[in-house]
């Protein structure tokens, strides 16, 4: 664009022009979408690592530096998924995990997932479920 004779009038340098926008604004689609992927994979971790802790939208918000609102929308538009959903999916999948131990208590078990009471857990997972902790445990046990 610097040298006149470089392109053959005023319509061709425009073009020219054009065509490196469009270049760079594609690539900075590419960074922004590989960006959101590595900060919802990085939150997904976060969740994972720490069930039983407070996963609260503003803690959540705090860890990713995202403001809640948006990390919300970012979360459901990057995974079509609601994050108390997801967060809850995993609660239910650890919870299933740990009752197939005997050994522990129910009580123990909703301690271990974040829960203050456990009859607060056991509405949880009858919610989820369709039944209680002890119902899901003996139907294990039958199966």
């Amino acid at each position: 664009l610097t040298r006149a004779d470089a392109h053959n009038g005023w319509g061709e340098a425009a073009g020219y022009l054009g065509a490196v926008a469009e270049a760079y604004f594609e690539l900075m689609r590419g960074a922004q979408e590989r960006n959101v992927r590595e900060s919802i994979e990085m939150i997904q971790q976060y969740i994972r690592e720490h069930l039983s802790e407070d996963l609260s939208l503003i803690k959540l918000a705090e860890v990713s530096y995202f403001n809640p609102s948006y990390l919300s929308r970012l979360f459901k538009q990057a995974t079509g998924q609601n994050l108390t959903d997801y967060i809850s999916g995993l609660r239910v999948d650890r919870a299933k995990e740990l009752l197939r131990d005997y050994g522990k208590k129910i009580g123990d078990i909703s301690t271990a997932l974040g829960y203050e009471s456990q009859h607060y857990f056991s509405r949880f997972f009858k919610k989820f479920t369709g039944m209680t902790p002890q119902e899901y445990r003996e139907s294990i046990r039958m199966s």
